[in-house]
């Protein structure tokens, strides 16, 4: 019996599609920014991770980034869940990957325009029924556009349906949005590059290692919803850090029980859960 297919808004699954080939992210990202044939062949993936400085900084894990030559560099995210902070740290990401595009030795004339893409499973602009919004720096007094600036895109699945403008990009965000076979293979059928995305989906769906991870990364996610909950309103009561702290403690633990129960490798719980040996025998133990 065929496996019932992930969701591809899951962070797991759609780095594992669109992070593992270019063309098809590529294809993604041209509908979404409208680049230009020679942008698409310069586009490489490079390495998610950006570096603190700092001890007290901290270390990020982007969904997807990739370079555009010198020109440019773009991060792409998928989001399922609204929490309230999410807008800042879209802001903080943006800043981070500026600030970490520059070499040493370089002079500030080498920095790429820096672009970053959400796409959310959540509505974020109440007011306004179009699905895709782009902010730059502005001067709205005398309508001008920053040059070569920070942009920041959003994208709504929720609004697809309402929103007839760029079907390119909605073909794809209805790919994103699928839940059944019938609405699968309908945005398959706009594209090969959709129809090679749904066959990628389709191996991770079948892939019992790749479908444990995928499934126990939701779990967390669901938890952390809980538990930031929780830690939030702890926050609001004895200080917003100790609240937030007990809120990722909290989601950790929890997806590390949940992990442990589906028999997922020691080695696999340290990594997702950030948790060290001696805390997760100690949850163990207890």
């Amino acid at each position: 019996m065929e496996s019932r297919l992930l969701s591809p808004t899951n962070d797991y699954v759609f780095k594992n599609i669109f992070g593992t080939d270019i063309e098809i992210l590529a294809d993604l990202i041209r509908a979404i920014l409208d680049l230009t044939e020679h942008e698409i062949l310069r586009m490489e993936i490079v390495d998610p991770g950006l570096q603190a400085d700092a001890v007290n900084e901290k270390f990020i894990i982007l969904d997807i980034r990739v370079t555009i030559g010198k020109d440019k560099i773009i991060d792409v995210e998928i989001q399922v869940w609204k929490h309230l902070g999410f807008l800042n740290r879209g802001q903080f990401y943006l800043a981070r990957m500026l600030t970490r595009s520059l070499k040493r030795g370089e002079g500030f004339a080498a920095l790429p325009k820096t672009i970053s893409i959400w796409i959310t499973s959540f509505t974020i602009f109440e007011t306004d029924d179009r699905y895709h919004h782009r902010f730059v720096m502005y001067d709205s007094e005398h309508s001008l556009e920053y040059p070569n600036g920070l942009e920041m895109h959003f994208l709504e699945l929720p609004k697809v349906a309402g929103d007839t403008s760029n079907p390119n990009c909605r073909n794809w965000l209805n790919f994103l949005r699928s839940s059944t076979e019938e609405e699968f293979m309908q945005a398959a059928e706009k594209s090969p590059l959709i129809a090679r995305a749904l066959e990628t989906l389709r191996k991770i769906s079948g892939n019992e290692t790749m479908r444990m991870e995928a499934d126990a990364r939701e779990r967390f996610l669901n938890d952390m919803v809980d538990s930031y909950n929780t830690g939030y309103k702890t926050g609001f009561d004895s200080g917003f850090d100790d609240g937030k702290k007990e809120g990722d403690a909290n989601a950790s633990r929890r997806m590390a029980l949940n992990m442990l129960a589906d028999g997922v490798p020691i080695e696999k719980i340290l990594h997702y859960t950030g948790m060290t040996s001696e805390q997760l025998a100690a949850l163990q133990a207890s």
